[in-house]
């Protein structure tokens, strides 16, 4: 039997990543880590977050007093395998990844 070699694809958003840069040991880092050496998970970071990455990367660092060289470094860090996307394609992806909810009130999503 044949191994399906289709990745599972999350979709990592601007909230996850300010989580994840504002303290050392937070859960959101952890988890992000975690699922970067898994194999069988590809994540996906949109365009925006990158832009809002610099039109808040100040504000980010005077909240958890981190240098903003470092907060760069860090996000470069965390985020160095990730596939980025623009807008329209994780509209895609999410339609195709709505093909696998078995839950009635995400149906209108695929229309």
């Amino acid at each position: 039997m044949e191994e399906n070699k289709e990745r599972i694809k999350i979709v990592v958003d601007t909230n996850v990543i300010f989580s994840a840069l504002l303290s050392e040991d937070s859960l959101a880092k952890a988890i992000l880590s975690i699922l970067k050496s898994e194999k069988k998970i590809k994540l996906l970071i949109p365009m925006k977050v990158f832009q809002e990455i610099d039109l808040h990367i100040g504000e980010l660092s005077r909240k958890s007093r981190v240098p903003i060289r470092v907060l760069k470094y860090s996000f470069e860090y965390l985020t160095d395998n990730f596939e980025k996307i623009d807008e329209g394609n994780l509209e895609k992806e999410l339609k195709d990844g709505l093909r696998f909810v078995n839950d009635e009130t995400m149906l209108h999503l695929l229309q």
